[in-house]
C-alpha cells in the first residue's frame, strides 16, 4: 500500500521570502527614532509553524560533503538549542518543536498557537514566521499537462526546456544508458512492494553512501495503524528512503 501523504513545509519558499522580509518600520511624528513595527503572522490552519532563524544555515559555513562530520553535527547541535531557545523566550515548551532544519535552511517547525506564533516572530534572532500549509493536487493542476505550445515553442510540460535539456537522447549518446545511475526522488510517498522496485538478484550492490537514517528508514511499515502495512527491507533496486511524516503525523495523524 502507498505510504503515506506528506504534510510538505514550505522550506524552499520560505528560502526566497527570508532573504526579502525584513523588519518594517513605523513613521514617528516629530522626528524621533523609528520603532519597529510587529511582524504579521498569517494564522496558520493547521497549528503547525515555520520559523525561520536569521542566523546562517550550515551550507554557508560547511562544505556539503563534511555535513556528516563532527564538527559540522556540533554546529546543528548550537542552532537546535538555538531553535529551543526562541520557544521558551515565547513562553511555549520545548516538545512544541517537531522539525529542525539546519542544512540549507536555520529553522524549525512547532505546532504552536497563533499568539505563540506572532510572539515567536518578535524575536529579534526570528526572520519571519510562516503558516505549514497541507498542499495538494488539484484539478486545476492539470493544465501542466496541456500539450499547447507557448510562443517561444516550449510547452507548459516541457520539462526538458525548463531544465535546459533540449537535445534529444543526449544522456543516451553519451553512452548513459540507465546502467548503475542512482535517481533521487521526492515525492508523497511510496509503494515500496510494487514490482518497478524489485529486486532480480541481477544488480549489484549500490555503491552510493547512504547515512544510517537513509537505510533504517526503508522498514518504514506501520503496522500499528494498519495490520497489512507490513514493513518493508530496502534492497538493490529501492537502494534508501527517508520518511519526512513527522509533521504530517502530529497535525494529521497516522
Amino acid at each position: 500500500m502507498r505510504k503515506g501523504n506528506v504534510l510538505i513545509s514550505v522550506a524552499a519558499l520560505v528560502l526566497v521570502m527570508a532573504g526579502s522580509t525584513g523588519t518594517a518600520v513605523a513613521e514617528v511624528p516629530g522626528g524621533a527614532h523609528p520603532a519597529p513595527a510587529a511582524k504579521s503572522v498569517p494564522e496558520s490552519p493547521s497549528g503547525s509553524y515555520i520559523v525561520v532563524m536569521k542566523q546562517d544555515p550550515l551550507i554557508t559555513s560547511v562544505a556539503a560533503s563534511d555535513l556528516a562530520t563532527p564538527s559540522a553535527r556540533a554546529k546543528g547541535d548550537a542552532l537546535d538549542s538555538s531553535h529551543s531557545d526562541v520557544l521558551v523566550a515565547a513562553g511555549v515548551r520545548t516538545d512544541a518543536k517537531v522539525q529542525d532544519y539546519q542544512n540549507a535552511l536555520n529553522g524549525f517547525s512547532a505546532v504552536v498557537s497563533h499568539d505563540q506564533a506572532v510572539a515567536m516572530a518578535a524575536n529579534p534572532k526570528v526572520a519571519v514566521v510562516l503558516p505549514d500549509e497541507l498542499r495538494q493536487v488539484t484539478q486545476e493542476s492539470t493544465a501542466l499537462f496541456r500539450m499547447d505550445s507557448r510562443s517561444d515553442g516550449s510547452r507548459p510540460d516541457d520539462l526538458g526546456h525548463f531544465l535546459g535539456l533540449t537535445s534529444r537522447e543526449g544522456a543516451w549518446r553519451n553512452g548513459l544508458t540507465g546502467e548503475g545511475v542512482v535517481v533521487g526522488v521526492i515525492d508523497t510517498g511510496v509503494w515500496p512492494e510494487h514490482a518497478s522496485f524489485a529486486d532480480d538478484a541481477s544488480l549489484p550492490a549500490p555503491t552510493v553512501e547512504l547515512d544510517g537514517s537513509q537505510r533504517s528508514a526503508c522498514d518504514f511499515g506501520n503496522t500499528a495503524h494498519n495490520p497489512n502495512d507490513a514493513p518493508f527491507a530496502c534492497n538493490n533496486k529501492l537502494i534508501g528512503a527517508r520518511m519526512m511524516l513527522d509533521t504530517y503525523r502530529a497535525v494529521q495523524g497516522s
